[in-house]
């Protein structure tokens, strides 16, 4: 089946878009058309809407110029680049949200703190934290002795 070529002019007003989208996208060389004339002209295929409308989602997802144009490049093995994003997404999603923990944490101590009387107890219930435990050595007894004499003299 033979594909239908459009100016840029019709491919832009098929997809709703500015034609000046993509004429700066061309010029990143991120989507770029298939035939060119000598007097500047460009034509695109009815075939590359689909890939017009991946370029926008992944842009939207915030997906960087030089991924796209590997991942434009190779639109065969799409959807293993995008399980590969996905997977990328995620780590960053878990980093987030460790460090969203830690930021409460210290939110949490620092509002403790403000709160906290000078020259009285103050209880604050927090959750069990894990603690890192070793086996006391052979030498533990003698070591005890000897920090328990330092500390009388």
């Amino acid at each position: 089946m033979e594909d239908t070529f459009l100016t840029a002019g019709q491919f832009a007003a098929m997809l709703q878009i500015d034609r000046h989208e993509l004429d700066r996208a061309d010029e990143r060389g991120l989507f770029v058309p298939v035939k060119r004339e000598n007097n500047g002209h460009r034509w695109y295929a009815l075939s590359q809407v689909n890939a017009w409308l991946i370029l926008q989602s992944l842009q939207k997802l915030g997906v960087s110029e030089p991924e796209i144009k590997t991942m434009m490049s190779a639109p065969n093995d799409f959807s293993g680049l995008l399980h590969q994003q996905q997977r990328l997404i995620n780590k960053h999603i878990e980093r987030l949200t460790a460090l969203q923990e830690q930021v409460s944490e210290l939110i949490t101590a620092n509002e403790t703190a403000q709160r906290a009387v000078a020259d009285q107890v103050t209880i604050v219930n927090r959750a069990p934290q894990d603690m890192l435990v070793t086996k006391p050595t052979a030498d533990a007894a003698s070591e005890t002795a000897l920090i328990e004499l330092i500390c009388r003299n």
